[in-house]
């Protein structure tokens, strides 16, 4: 039966198998500027397919491997563009610039102690969103002491057993679905890698 199920798979993803386009990077904007149906197909069905091949752990050609490098290339560039910019001209940031913050926009405590950040910034949400924040406060003197906040984490993904999907809105009307389970196997085949990530930053309370 198992030998069954792996034979199916594999006749799946021969079956949906698309020709890799070269420039990932122009699709993502024929689709964000056009709305280009045919482009945002060809990406999805791209994905799709080496989403099969993953699960399947099969191996993946230099065509494959390099619309998956430009594919994330693409995502880093126009997250960070429209990211910041987004984010200064939002109403978001307004709470930030007066010097307080949004209780509703807010994250919360998950049970093992991750501190979950908000879902409404898209940019963030698919990053990594769930860390553990640690805090050391000191007494500096009289009526002032001092919080040391401190962040080490890992950047992975989860494997395709898990089940979770990054959607990356590349216009109004068409959005991307990016399974972590492709990120994940394409860190066992060497074209990504999780890394490790820290920040420190402290605060002066009065």
């Amino acid at each position: 039966m198992r030998l069954k199920k792996l034979i199916a798979k594999s006749n799946q993803c021969l079956e949906s198998r698309v020709n890799i386009p070269s420039a990932p990077v122009w699709h993502m904007g024929k689709v964000a500027v056009f709305e280009s149906r045919s482009s945002f197909r060809l990406l999805q069905n791209t994905i799709d397919y080496l989403t099969c091949k993953g699960k399947s752990n099969k191996p993946f050609n230099s065509d494959e491997k390099e619309f998956m490098k430009e594919l994330f290339d693409a995502l880093w560039w126009g997250g960070k563009y429209h990211g910041m910019l987004g984010f200064i001209h939002s109403k978001y940031s307004l709470p930030l610039k007066r010097g307080k913050r949004s209780i509703s926009k807010q994250g919360y405590l998950l049970k093992d102690g991750a501190l979950l950040v908000e879902q409404k910034n898209q940019r963030l949400k698919n990053a990594d969103h769930r860390f553990h924040l640690n805090v050391t406060s000191t007494i500096a003197d009289k009526t002032t002491f001092v919080s040391k906040w401190q962040v080490n984490s890992v950047y992975d993904f989860e494997p395709v057993e898990k089940k979770h999907i990054t959607e990356i809105p590349l216009s109004k009307n068409f959005i991307l679905k990016l399974p972590d389970g492709l990120s994940h196997h394409l860190t066992k085949i060497g074209v990504a890698k999780d890394f490790e990530y820290a920040t420190r930053w402290h605060e002066t309370w009065q």
